[in-house]
C-alpha cells in the first residue's frame, strides 16, 4: 500500500491544502519552519488510517478555527489499484463523523485495511 495523494479542507491550520506524493520515491522528508503544519500534515494521514487523532481526543481540534468542518481525502495504490479514503467531521450544525473508503461509508471503528 502507497500513499499517493492527500486532500485537506479546514483541517487544523490547512484551509485546503493537497499535496501528491512522488511516485518515483520511497521517503519523503517534510521541513519547515516551527508552527507551519509539519505534525498537522502527518496527523491528518493518521486521521485516514485510524479514524481518529494521535494528539487529541476532541474532534473538535482537528477544525480549523472558525470551521464547521474538516474533511481529509486520499488516494492509496494497493497492488496497482487506486483506493480513495475519506474522513469528515463536522459540528455544526450538528455532530457528525464520517469515514468513507472508495465513496463507501465504514463504521466509525473501522481501519483502513
Amino acid at each position: 500500500m502507497k500513499l499517493t495523494k492527500v486532500q485537506l479542507e479546514n483541517f487544523r491550520n490547512y484551509t485546503r491544502y493537497e499535496y501528491e506524493f512522488d511516485p518515483d520515491t520511497n521517503l519523503t522528508i517534510l521541513v519547515g519552519p516551527n508552527g507551519k503544519g509539519k505534525t498537522n500534515f502527518l496527523e491528518s494521514i493518521y486521521v485516514l488510517s485510524l479514524g481518529k487523532s494521535f494528539r487529541s481526543n476532541m474532534r473538535d481540534d482537528l477544525i480549523e478555527w472558525e470551521m464547521d468542518y474538516m474533511r481529509c481525502q486520499a488516494e492509496i495504490r494497493v497492488n496497482d489499484e487506486i483506493q480513495s479514503l475519506e474522513v469528515f467531521y463536522s459540528n455544526y450544525p450538528r455532530k457528525q463523523k464520517g469515514l468513507k473508503k472508495n465513496d463507501v461509508p465504514l463504521k466509525s471503528d473501522s481501519t483502513v485495511r
